[in-house]
Protein backbone atom coordinates (compact mmCIF):
# COMPACT_ATOMS: atom_id res chain seq x y z
CA UNK A 1 0.00 0.00 0.00
CA UNK A 2 1.53 3.57 -0.86
CA UNK A 3 1.98 5.74 1.86
CA UNK A 4 0.12 9.43 2.08
CA UNK A 5 3.56 10.75 1.23
CA UNK A 6 3.73 9.33 -1.71
CA UNK A 7 -0.02 10.01 -2.92
CA UNK A 8 0.74 13.46 -2.16
CA UNK A 9 3.92 14.05 -4.12
CA UNK A 10 2.24 12.18 -6.91
CA UNK A 11 -0.36 14.42 -7.19
CA UNK A 12 1.73 17.63 -6.97
CA UNK A 13 3.61 16.16 -9.55
CA UNK A 14 1.00 16.07 -11.44
CA UNK A 15 -0.33 19.84 -10.80
CA UNK A 16 3.14 21.04 -11.81
CA UNK A 17 2.61 19.50 -14.76
CA UNK A 18 -0.94 21.07 -15.31
CA UNK A 19 0.44 24.63 -13.99
CA UNK A 20 3.49 24.27 -16.78
CA UNK A 21 0.67 23.74 -19.53
CA UNK A 22 -1.25 26.11 -18.36
CA UNK A 23 1.75 28.86 -18.65
CA UNK A 24 2.47 27.31 -21.70
CA UNK A 25 -1.20 27.91 -23.00
CA UNK A 26 -1.20 31.49 -21.44
CA UNK A 27 1.87 32.61 -23.17
CA UNK A 28 0.11 31.09 -26.48
CA UNK A 29 -3.18 32.83 -25.68
CA UNK A 30 -0.87 36.50 -25.14
CA UNK A 31 1.31 36.07 -27.99
CA UNK A 32 -2.30 35.53 -30.57
CA UNK A 33 -3.79 38.48 -28.42
CA UNK A 34 -0.78 40.74 -28.99
CA UNK A 35 -1.15 40.07 -33.25
CA UNK A 36 -4.47 40.14 -33.08
CA UNK A 37 -4.55 43.75 -31.60
CA UNK A 38 -1.85 45.03 -33.97
CA UNK A 39 -4.27 44.12 -36.78
CA UNK A 40 -7.15 45.63 -35.26
CA UNK A 41 -4.75 48.86 -34.92
CA UNK A 42 -3.79 48.68 -38.64
CA UNK A 43 -7.65 48.52 -39.24
CA UNK A 44 -8.57 51.74 -36.96
CA UNK A 45 -5.08 53.28 -38.49
CA UNK A 46 -6.76 52.63 -42.05
CA UNK A 47 -10.10 53.42 -41.37
CA UNK A 48 -8.95 56.71 -39.99
CA UNK A 49 -7.05 57.24 -42.50
CA UNK A 50 -9.38 56.49 -45.33
CA UNK A 51 -12.04 58.96 -43.50
CA UNK A 52 -9.45 61.72 -43.86
CA UNK A 53 -8.52 61.60 -47.28
CA UNK A 54 -12.40 61.09 -48.45
CA UNK A 55 -12.81 64.24 -46.37
CA UNK A 56 -10.27 66.37 -47.85
CA UNK A 57 -11.57 64.71 -51.42
CA UNK A 58 -15.33 66.26 -50.03
CA UNK A 59 -16.29 62.98 -49.56
CA UNK A 60 -18.89 61.80 -46.99
CA UNK A 61 -16.84 60.87 -44.14
CA UNK A 62 -18.17 57.86 -42.63
CA UNK A 63 -18.30 55.46 -45.28
CA UNK A 64 -19.46 51.90 -44.66
CA UNK A 65 -17.64 49.15 -46.46
CA UNK A 66 -19.15 45.51 -45.50
CA UNK A 67 -16.29 42.91 -45.87
CA UNK A 68 -18.10 38.99 -46.21
CA UNK A 69 -17.26 36.65 -43.80
CA UNK A 70 -16.81 39.36 -41.13
CA UNK A 71 -18.03 40.04 -37.85
CA UNK A 72 -20.46 43.47 -37.39
CA UNK A 73 -19.73 46.08 -35.34
CA UNK A 74 -22.61 44.85 -32.79
CA UNK A 75 -21.76 41.62 -33.23
CA UNK A 76 -18.32 42.77 -31.57
CA UNK A 77 -20.24 45.74 -29.09
CA UNK A 78 -19.36 43.07 -26.27
CA UNK A 79 -15.64 43.52 -27.05
CA UNK A 80 -14.50 46.56 -26.19
CA UNK A 81 -10.96 47.71 -27.50
CA UNK A 82 -7.89 48.24 -25.77
CA UNK A 83 -6.58 51.99 -25.75
CA UNK A 84 -3.43 52.04 -27.69
CA UNK A 85 -2.39 55.26 -25.74
CA UNK A 86 -2.35 52.53 -22.75
CA UNK A 87 -0.17 49.39 -23.65
CA UNK A 88 -0.19 46.51 -21.70
CA UNK A 89 -3.55 47.33 -19.72
CA UNK A 90 -5.33 44.63 -21.25
CA UNK A 91 -5.85 41.81 -18.62
CA UNK A 92 -4.70 39.00 -20.30
CA UNK A 93 -1.65 40.73 -20.14
CA UNK A 94 -1.68 41.96 -16.27
CA UNK A 95 -3.10 38.13 -15.74
CA UNK A 96 0.10 36.84 -17.77
CA UNK A 97 2.46 39.45 -15.87
CA UNK A 98 0.65 38.69 -12.20
CA UNK A 99 1.58 35.22 -12.65
CA UNK A 100 5.17 35.35 -14.14
CA UNK A 101 5.84 37.23 -10.68
CA UNK A 102 4.08 35.44 -8.15
CA UNK A 103 5.70 32.07 -10.03
CA UNK A 104 9.06 33.64 -9.88
CA UNK A 105 8.81 34.34 -5.94
CA UNK A 106 8.33 30.32 -5.65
Amino acid sequence: MPSVMGLIEEREVAARQRVELLRNELDRLVAELEETEAVRDRLVIAKETVSEVLSEAGEPKDVRVPMPGRLSRQQLSGCPPRPSSQPGTDIAARTWAHSRSVMSEG
